[in-house]
């Protein structure tokens, strides 16, 4: 199983919270669309200014860090040359890693899809 993590520059682009949501909603939709459009990739989650997408979990996939790195190419390709509203470049930083985890539903409030272990701890640095 591989597992990808970007992380946006939120901090340095100093938006107000409206025009964070407005504006990562944009960026997110542009990363959903490229997901789409890659096989064998799954997006996990968003938290904040993350957004963390696997292969090979929750469906096998031999070829898991070919499909991600491929994802994440294409991914920094989006993001080159854009900026926030404040006119600050969007950069990105990206974790891939692969290795064993688990995976599954925690909780029963706003249950939801989550993975666990040291390939995702490893992969989020």
């Amino acid at each position: 199983v591989s597992v990808l993590f970007m992380k946006f520059n939120l901090q340095e682009a100093r938006l107000d919270a409206h025009s964070t949501v407005r504006e990562l909603n944009l960026l997110f939709c542009k990363l959903d669309n490229l997901v789409a459009a890659h096989p064998h990739t799954y997006k996990v989650e968003t938290v904040g200014g993350e957004y963390v997408v696997s292969s090979g979990c929750p469906e096998a996939c031999e070829a898991h860090a070919c499909a991600l790195s491929a994802l994440a190419m294409e991914a920094m390709q989006i993001v080159q040359r854009r900026t926030w509203s404040t006119g600050v470049p969007i950069r990105t930083s990206m974790g891939l890693h692969c290795g064993s985890l688990a995976a599954g539903v925690a909780g029963r409030a706003a249950p939801r899809f989550r993975l666990f272990g040291d390939t995702i701890n490893t992969a989020s640095r």
